[in-house]
Protein backbone atom coordinates (compact mmCIF):
# COMPACT_ATOMS: atom_id res chain seq x y z
CA UNK A 1 0.00 0.00 0.00
CA UNK A 2 1.67 3.62 -1.02
CA UNK A 3 0.90 6.31 1.60
CA UNK A 4 0.01 9.58 -0.18
CA UNK A 5 1.84 11.92 1.22
CA UNK A 6 0.35 14.97 2.83
CA UNK A 7 1.50 18.61 2.57
CA UNK A 8 1.84 20.61 5.54
CA UNK A 9 -0.56 22.95 6.67
CA UNK A 10 0.09 26.27 4.81
CA UNK A 11 1.37 28.75 7.31
CA UNK A 12 -0.01 32.18 7.39
CA UNK A 13 2.34 35.19 8.65
CA UNK A 14 2.32 38.66 9.54
CA UNK A 15 3.50 40.79 6.31
CA UNK A 16 6.96 42.37 7.52
CA UNK A 17 7.86 38.49 8.33
CA UNK A 18 6.49 36.91 4.92
CA UNK A 19 8.71 40.14 3.18
CA UNK A 20 11.90 39.13 5.25
CA UNK A 21 11.10 35.52 4.27
CA UNK A 22 10.70 36.38 0.83
CA UNK A 23 13.97 38.57 0.70
CA UNK A 24 16.08 36.04 1.05
CA UNK A 25 15.08 33.95 -2.15
CA UNK A 26 15.27 36.84 -4.44
CA UNK A 27 18.59 37.60 -6.12
CA UNK A 28 18.21 41.68 -5.78
CA UNK A 29 21.28 42.84 -8.23
CA UNK A 30 24.24 44.77 -6.43
CA UNK A 31 23.77 48.13 -5.75
CA UNK A 32 19.63 48.20 -6.09
CA UNK A 33 17.47 48.38 -3.32
CA UNK A 34 14.27 45.99 -2.61
CA UNK A 35 11.10 47.73 -2.33
CA UNK A 36 7.48 46.60 -1.73
CA UNK A 37 4.15 47.75 -3.37
CA UNK A 38 1.23 46.52 -1.61
CA UNK A 39 -2.32 46.39 -4.28
CA UNK A 40 -5.19 44.72 -4.75
CA UNK A 41 -5.81 42.70 -8.15
CA UNK A 42 -7.39 39.66 -9.71
CA UNK A 43 -5.61 36.04 -9.94
CA UNK A 44 -5.32 37.00 -14.06
CA UNK A 45 -3.00 39.70 -12.95
CA UNK A 46 -0.45 37.20 -10.84
CA UNK A 47 -0.08 35.60 -14.64
CA UNK A 48 2.50 37.54 -15.40
CA UNK A 49 4.85 38.20 -12.70
CA UNK A 50 8.22 37.14 -12.83
CA UNK A 51 8.92 36.42 -9.29
CA UNK A 52 7.94 35.20 -6.06
CA UNK A 53 4.97 37.24 -4.47
CA UNK A 54 2.64 37.61 -0.94
CA UNK A 55 -0.93 36.82 -0.86
CA UNK A 56 -2.92 38.26 1.77
CA UNK A 57 -5.29 35.13 3.05
CA UNK A 58 -8.31 35.29 5.12
CA UNK A 59 -9.49 32.03 6.56
CA UNK A 60 -13.58 31.32 7.47
CA UNK A 61 -12.12 30.89 10.97
CA UNK A 62 -10.66 34.59 11.73
CA UNK A 63 -7.32 33.52 10.76
CA UNK A 64 -5.91 35.78 8.55
CA UNK A 65 -2.20 36.33 7.35
CA UNK A 66 0.38 36.55 4.36
CA UNK A 67 1.26 33.30 1.98
CA UNK A 68 4.46 32.99 -0.40
CA UNK A 69 3.44 32.05 -4.11
CA UNK A 70 4.90 31.79 -7.65
CA UNK A 71 3.99 31.55 -10.88
CA UNK A 72 5.74 27.76 -12.09
CA UNK A 73 6.54 28.16 -15.71
CA UNK A 74 4.31 31.02 -16.45
CA UNK A 75 1.37 28.64 -15.99
CA UNK A 76 1.02 26.75 -12.31
CA UNK A 77 -0.10 28.63 -9.02
CA UNK A 78 2.48 26.95 -6.41
CA UNK A 79 3.04 28.24 -2.73
CA UNK A 80 5.91 27.74 -0.34
CA UNK A 81 4.50 25.47 2.21
CA UNK A 82 6.51 22.73 4.35
CA UNK A 83 9.76 23.89 3.16
CA UNK A 84 8.96 23.76 -0.45
CA UNK A 85 7.19 24.76 -3.48
CA UNK A 86 3.72 23.34 -3.85
CA UNK A 87 1.55 23.16 -6.58
CA UNK A 88 -2.26 25.03 -5.23
CA UNK A 89 -5.59 24.36 -7.14
CA UNK A 90 -8.72 26.92 -7.60
CA UNK A 91 -9.72 26.53 -3.76
CA UNK A 92 -6.72 27.82 -2.37
CA UNK A 93 -7.99 31.53 -3.74
CA UNK A 94 -11.41 31.20 -1.90
CA UNK A 95 -9.25 32.59 1.16
CA UNK A 96 -7.61 35.17 -0.80
CA UNK A 97 -8.61 38.98 -0.06
CA UNK A 98 -7.15 40.19 -3.54
CA UNK A 99 -4.53 41.86 -1.54
CA UNK A 100 -0.81 41.48 -2.87
CA UNK A 101 2.59 42.52 -1.72
CA UNK A 102 4.69 42.60 -4.60
CA UNK A 103 8.82 43.28 -4.83
CA UNK A 104 10.35 45.08 -6.79
CA UNK A 105 14.19 46.88 -6.79
CA UNK A 106 15.33 50.01 -8.12
CA UNK A 107 19.15 51.61 -7.32
CA UNK A 108 18.47 53.96 -4.07
CA UNK A 109 17.17 57.50 -4.31
CA UNK A 110 18.80 60.03 -2.20
CA UNK A 111 16.93 60.27 0.93
CA UNK A 112 15.48 57.20 0.41
CA UNK A 113 12.96 58.50 -2.14
CA UNK A 114 10.44 55.77 -3.29
CA UNK A 115 8.48 57.86 -5.76
CA UNK A 116 9.54 58.58 -8.99
CA UNK A 117 8.16 62.18 -10.78
CA UNK A 118 7.90 64.58 -12.95
CA UNK A 119 11.72 66.27 -13.22
CA UNK A 120 13.29 63.24 -11.96
CA UNK A 121 16.41 62.20 -13.55
CA UNK A 122 19.01 59.46 -13.23
CA UNK A 123 19.22 55.20 -13.21
CA UNK A 124 16.16 54.55 -11.26
CA UNK A 125 14.59 56.60 -13.99
CA UNK A 126 16.10 54.91 -17.24
CA UNK A 127 15.11 51.65 -15.59
CA UNK A 128 11.59 52.51 -14.94
CA UNK A 129 11.80 54.00 -18.45
CA UNK A 130 12.71 51.05 -19.59
CA UNK A 131 9.96 48.85 -18.14
CA UNK A 132 7.31 51.28 -19.56
CA UNK A 133 9.13 50.86 -23.39
CA UNK A 134 8.85 47.09 -22.73
CA UNK A 135 5.23 47.38 -21.92
CA UNK A 136 4.95 49.55 -24.90
CA UNK A 137 4.04 53.00 -23.20
CA UNK A 138 7.45 54.36 -23.83
CA UNK A 139 9.19 54.95 -27.09
CA UNK A 140 12.63 55.30 -25.67
CA UNK A 141 14.63 56.02 -22.35
CA UNK A 142 16.53 59.06 -21.78
CA UNK A 143 16.87 58.74 -18.25
CA UNK A 144 14.75 61.88 -17.69
CA UNK A 145 11.14 61.88 -16.02
CA UNK A 146 9.54 64.36 -18.73
CA UNK A 147 5.75 65.05 -19.95
CA UNK A 148 5.91 62.12 -22.13
CA UNK A 149 7.06 59.91 -19.46
CA UNK A 150 4.41 60.83 -17.16
CA UNK A 151 1.66 60.29 -19.97
CA UNK A 152 3.32 56.76 -20.34
CA UNK A 153 3.13 56.32 -16.42
CA UNK A 154 -0.74 57.80 -16.61
CA UNK A 155 -1.83 55.04 -19.65
CA UNK A 156 -0.01 52.28 -17.90
CA UNK A 157 -1.93 53.31 -14.34
CA UNK A 158 -4.86 53.23 -16.13
CA UNK A 159 -4.51 50.21 -17.70
CA UNK A 160 -3.86 48.56 -15.01
CA UNK A 161 -6.70 49.96 -12.76
CA UNK A 162 -4.56 52.45 -10.65
CA UNK A 163 -5.00 56.06 -10.14
CA UNK A 164 -4.02 57.48 -12.82
CA UNK A 165 -1.96 60.35 -11.69
CA UNK A 166 1.14 60.23 -13.51
CA UNK A 167 3.50 59.54 -9.89
CA UNK A 168 5.46 56.25 -10.29
CA UNK A 169 4.66 54.93 -6.74
CA UNK A 170 4.91 52.02 -4.95
CA UNK A 171 2.00 50.10 -6.70
CA UNK A 172 2.85 51.47 -10.04
CA UNK A 173 6.51 50.89 -9.95
CA UNK A 174 5.99 46.74 -8.76
CA UNK A 175 3.08 46.21 -11.29
CA UNK A 176 5.92 48.11 -13.67
CA UNK A 177 8.35 46.01 -12.32
CA UNK A 178 6.47 42.71 -12.56
CA UNK A 179 5.33 43.13 -16.33
CA UNK A 180 7.86 45.07 -17.80
CA UNK A 181 11.32 43.52 -16.65
CA UNK A 182 12.86 41.04 -18.51
CA UNK A 183 14.00 37.83 -17.70
CA UNK A 184 18.36 38.00 -17.57
CA UNK A 185 18.07 41.69 -17.35
CA UNK A 186 17.92 42.26 -13.55
CA UNK A 187 15.59 45.17 -13.88
CA UNK A 188 18.61 47.39 -15.26
CA UNK A 189 17.56 49.99 -17.70
CA UNK A 190 18.91 49.66 -21.30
Amino acid sequence: VVKKETPPRLRLLPLKVMENFLEGMLAVPDGQRLYWGVLRLAKRDLREFRTPFLLHMAKENGVNGWACARIFQGKEFQVWQGGAWRPVGETFFSDWTGRCSIPYWLPPRPGNERTLRKGMQGDAVSIMQTWLVNVQNLSRVTGVFDEETKMAVKDFQSREGLTPDGVAGAQTLALLFQKGARKGDNGKGK
